[in-house]
C-alpha cells in the first residue's frame, strides 16, 4: 500500500507540470453568475488549429456555492479533482492519442437541481472562446450532476442536437422526454449501484428502458454494480483501464454527432481486483463483524472465486464460509486480527487485499437513549409513531419494539418492530405507547408517549362523496374521480367503486383507490356509485353517469389551466384537473410559457401537473395544451402573478379537492405541511408548503421498511415552497414520504403508489 501511495504521489507531481484548470466566470442571458472550472490539455496552445473534444462535468449537491469563494468545492471528486491533481485527460482511442477540454461549473446553492441554462452557457463560451470540436461535445455528471446530465437533452430536441453523450453517475431522477435521446442520436452509458441508498438504481433503470423504448438507432446501455452505494464514481470515472475497457472516456470518444465508430477491441487478460472492504472496529461483548468483498471485480471477464483466511491474530476465530464473496467471521476475542482475501478470475489470474479487524475490550458501556416522540392529540382512528430521537453512545441501535401501555384495546399496529410504527383502529380516548431499544452492545432503553384521540370533531357530521361530472365518451374507456370528496370529521380513509346498472361488459379497476378506470364499455348507459368512509367510520356515496355513444362525432375538449395565482416565492404549480373531454380521457398535456420575464423553468411539463421554478417579480401566462384519445386538442392559458417583496393580491380561492386535500397534517412542532398530493398517485406526488420555516434539507422517500429510496434537496427561501416527487418508478404499495428543512422542521406522510 505504502508503495503505491508512493508512486501515486510521484505520479501527480508529474502531472502538475501541465495541469491547466483554472477557474473563470461569466454571466448568463438570464442574469446569472456562473463560476465554472476551465480545464485544457497540455498541448493546446501549441496546436492553435485544432479542435479538441469537450466534456461538461456536473457535480453534486455538496458541491454547490456562489462560484466565487466556494468555487473549490468542485474539485471534491471525479474529473475536477483528477485535473487538480494534474491529471492529462488524454487517452489512447483507436492507436491515436486524443485530448479533452473540461468545463466544470459550480451550481449556486439557491437550486436544487441543475436548470438546462449552465449547460447551454458552457457550451456557448466553449464555442465563442475554445477550439472546441463541436461534434464532440459531452456531458457527464454525479448524483444530482447525473440528474442535470440526463436533464439537459430531455428538456428539449434542440439541446440533444448539440450533445454527442452523456455518462450520468448515480444520476437522480430528472429526465423529462426521453425520446430527445433516442430521436436525435444521443449515446448513453449510465452507472449505478444497486445498493445505492441516497439515490435509488430505479432512477437509472427507469431511464435507460424507457430511452430504449424509443427504439433509437444508438441504444442506452448501462453498467449496475452489485455493491458501491451512492460513493461509485471512482469507479465510473476510472482514467485507467483497472475497471472498465474501454473506459468512459474512450467511450465518449467513439461517439460523434458525425458518426458513432466502433470502440476498439478489449486486450488480452487482465488481472482481477480484490477488495476486502473498509476496516472495522468492534467492541465486546459483540464478537462478529461481516466480511464483504463483493466489490472485487475484472475488467475483461468475471470474479470465478473467493478465498477467505486470518493472517494474523489471537487465534479465537471462526470464518463462516472462506469460499464466499460475503461471510461472518464470529467467536472474535480481544485483539488485532488481519484477515486476507484472494480472488480469482475465469482466465487464473489472481489478486489479494487485507482487512483488518480490531476488537476493543468493553469499557465504560452507558444506557443508550429512547425516543419515543412527543405526546398527540388527534381527530382520526390512526396515527404514526417513530424513534427518530433515539441513539446510543456504544453505537447503532439494533432493534426497536412498540406495546400499548393502556387505553382502549382496539389499537392494531403494523411493524411493531420497525423504527417506525402506524397504529390504527383507534377509539376515542386516551392510550399509552412504550418504545424499547437494544443497541449493539445489547443494552435497552424505553421511552412513552402518550396519543389522546377525539373522534367526530366535525359534530357528527357524514362525509361528502363527489363522484364526479356526468361524461358523454366515444370510447370504450374512462376514468372515475373522487376530487371533490371530503369530510369534516378528518381523512376519507376508504373508496368504492361500483358500477349499478348498464351492459355488463365493463371493467372497473382500481376500484376501491380514489381515482378508478373502467374499461370494456360498450354503447349504453352507465352509473356508477361511490361510497366513502372517514376516520369516524361515517360514509356517503354518489353517483355518476358514463354515456358511451360509438357513432357520436368527436367533439373538441375543454381545457383548464387553473385559476390565475398570486404568490410572494419562486416556484408555483401548474395543473389541469378541470380539463375534460366527452370523447374520453386526456391523452397527453403540454405546457408552455407564453409570455413573462425570461429565466422561467417547467419541470414535468408533458404531465397533468408541471412544477414552474425561477420565477421573478412579475406576470407570467402559461398556456395548457391538451389532446384526448380521439386526437381533438384545446388550450387554456392561466397567470402567475410574482410579487418577491410580498404584499398585494392574495389568491383566496380553493376548490372542494383542494380544501379535503388540505386537511391538516401537522408535526409535533405545529408547523403545517399544507398539501401532500394526489393520494393515492400514479407518477407525481406534489408537495406544497406554506409557512415561516426557511432553509435547506431533503424530500425524501421510504419503504415501510424504512429503507431510502428516493430523495431530492429541498431550497426553502420564500414562505411558499411547491415541488414534484416524481415516484413513477416505484412499485405500487405504501410509502412514507418525509420532509426536513434545517433542524426545526420534518414532517412525515404515508401516501399510496397505484
Amino acid at each position: 500500500m505504502r508503495t503505491f501511495l508512493l508512486a501515486m504521489g510521484i505520479l501527480c507531481l508529474s502531472f502538475n507540470t501541465f495541469s491547466q484548470q483554472v477557474a473563470k466566470s461569466l454571466t448568463a442571458a438570464n442574469g446569472n453568475f456562473i463560476g465554472f472550472y476551465e480545464f485544457k490539455p497540455y498541448d493546446y496552445s501549441a496546436n492553435p488549429g485544432k479542435k479538441y473534444p469537450l466534456i461538461i462535468f456536473l457535480h453534486g449537491v455538496g458541491e454547490r456555492g456562489n462560484g466565487t469563494t466556494e468555487l473549490i468545492r468542485v474539485t471534491a471528486h471525479a474529473i475536477p479533482k483528477y485535473c487538480a491533481a494534474g491529471a492529462t485527460m488524454s487517452f489512447n482511442y483507436q492507436g491515436q492519442q486524443h485530448s479533452f477540454m473540461v468545463l466544470s461549473p459550480q451550481l449556486s446553492a439557491y437550486y436544487g437541481s441543475w436548470e438546462p441554462f449552465y449547460v447551454e452557457e458552457m457550451i456557448k463560451h466553449a464555442k465563442q472562446n475554445l477550439q472546441v470540436d463541436t461534434n464532440r461535445i459531452y456531458i457527464a455528471g454525479l448524483s444530482l450532476g447525473g440528474g442535470g446530465t440526463w436533464r439537459y437533452p430531455t428538456y428539449s430536441a434542440a439541446n440533444a442536437k448539440q450533445i454527442a453523450a452523456i455518462a450520468p453517475v448515480c444520476g437522480t431522477c430528472e429526465w423529462t422526454t426521453v425520446c430527445n435521446i433516442a430521436q436525435n442520436k444521443v449515446a448513453v452509458w449510465a452507472f449505478h449501484a444497486q445498493d445505492d441508498g441516497v439515490v435509488g438504481v430505479g432512477c437509472t433503470n427507469g431511464a435507460v428502458d424507457a430511452i430504449n423504448y424509443c427504439n433509437p438507432q444508438i441504444p442506452a446501455i448501462k453498467t449496475i454494480y452489485s455493491t458501491g452505494g451512492h460513493w461509485i464514481w471512482d469507479m465510473a470515472f476510472d482514467t485507467t483501464n483497472n475497471r472498465h475497457t474501454p473506459n468512459m472516456y474512450q467511450w465518449l470518444l467513439s461517439n460523434s454527432k458525425t458518426g458513432t465508430p466502433v470502440p476498439a477491441p478489449p486486450p488480452t487478460n487482465i488481472v482481477p481486483v480484490a477488495k476486502a472492504g473498509n476496516d472495522q472496529t468492534i467492541t465486546l461483548p459483540t464478537t462478529s463483524v461481516n466480511l464483504d468483498g463483493a466489490g472485487s471485480y475484472d475488467t475483461d471477464g468475471s470474479v470465478a472465486s473467493y478465498s477467505w483466511s486470518k493472517i494474523s491474530g489471537p487465534s479465537a476465530y471462526t470464518i463462516g464460509n472462506a469460499t464466499s464473496s460475503y461471510t461472518g467471521v464470529n467467536n472474535l476475542a480481544s485483539g488485532v486480527y488481519s484477515f486476507r482475501l484472494q480472488v480469482t478470475d475465469n482466465y487464473g489470474a489472481t489478486a489479494a487485499d487485507t482487512i483488518i479487524v480490531t476488537v476493543n475490550t468493553a469499557t465504560g458501556l452507558q444506557a443508550p437513549v429512547a425516543e419515543a416522540g412527543d405526546n398527540q392529540s388527534i381527530a382520526t382512528n390512526n396515527t404514526v409513531l417513530n424513534s427518530w430521537g433515539s441513539s446510543s453512545p456504544n453505537g447503532a441501535i439494533t432493534s426497536y419494539l412498540w406495546q400499548q401501555m393502556s387505553g382502549p384495546n382496539t389499537a392494531a399496529f403494523d411493524y411493531n418492530f420497525y423504527s417506525t410504527v402506524r397504529i390504527s383502529s383507534l377509539a376515542e380516548g386516551t392510550y399509552w405507547f412504550r418504545l424499547t431499544v437494544t443497541d449493539v452492545a445489547g443494552m435497552s432503553a424505553s421511552d412513552s408517549v402518550k396519543v389522546v384521540v377525539t373522534l367526530n370533531t366535525g359534530g357528527g357530521q357524514n362525509p361528502v362523496a363527489a363522484a364526479g361530472p356526468h361524461q358523454t365518451i366515444t370510447t370504450n374507456n374512462t376514468v372515475l374521480n373522487s376530487w371533490g370528496s371530503a369530510s369534516p370529521n378528518g381523512a376519507i380513509t376508504s373508496f368504492l367503486w361500483q358500477q349499478v346498472s348498464g351492459p355488463n361488459t365493463a371493467t372497473v379497476n382500481y376500484g376501491t383507490y380514489a381515482t378508478a378506470s373502467v374499461s370494456n364499455m360498450i354503447g349504453g348507459v352507465y352509473k356508477f356509485r361511490l361510497t366513502v368512509k372517514d376516520a369516524t367510520g361515517a360514509s356517503d356515496d354518489d353517483t355518476t353517469t358514463v354515456t358511451v355513444n360509438t357513432t357520436a362525432v368527436a367533439q373538441p375538449p375543454v381545457a383548464e389551466a387553473g385559476p390565475s395565482q398570486y404568490i410572494a416565492g419562486s416556484s408555483a404549480i401548474l395543473n389541469s384537473w378541470g380539463s375534460t373531454s366527452p370523447n374520453g380521457p386526456i391523452a397527453s398535456y403540454n405546457w408552455q410559457l407564453i409570455s413573462g420575464p425570461a429565466g422561467a423553468a417547467i419541470s414535468y411539463g408533458n404531465y397533468a401537473v408541471a412544477i414552474v421554478n425561477n420565477l421573478v417579480q412579475g406576470t407570467y401566462a402559461f398556456q395548457l395544451t391538451i389532446t384526448d384519445v380521439s386526437g381533438a386538442t384545446a388550450t387554456d392559458t392561466t397567470y402567475v402573478y410574482v410579487n418577491i417583496n410580498g404584499g398585494g393580491a392574495t389568491n383566496s380561492s380553493n376548490t372542494a379537492y383542494e380544501q379535503g386535500m388540505a386537511a391538516a397534517n401537522s408535526n409535533t412542532r405545529g408547523f403545517v405541511i399544507e398539501k401532500m398530493y394526489p393520494n393515492p398517485t400514479k407518477d407525481l406526488l406534489i408537495v406544497q408548503i406554506n409557512n415561516a420555516v426557511k432553509g435547506n434539507g431533503r424530500m425524501a422517500v421510504y419503504d415501510m421498511n424504512g429503507r431510502l429510496l428516493l430523495q431530492q434537496a429541498v431550497i426553502k427561501t420564500f414562505e411558499n415552497y411547491n415541488s414534484i416527487v416524481n415516484m413513477k418508478t416505484l412499485s405500487p404499495g405504501l410509502y412514507l414520504v418525509e420532509v426536513k428543512i434545517g433542524d426545526t422542521y420534518r414532517v412525515i406522510q404515508r401516501i399510496v403508489k397505484q
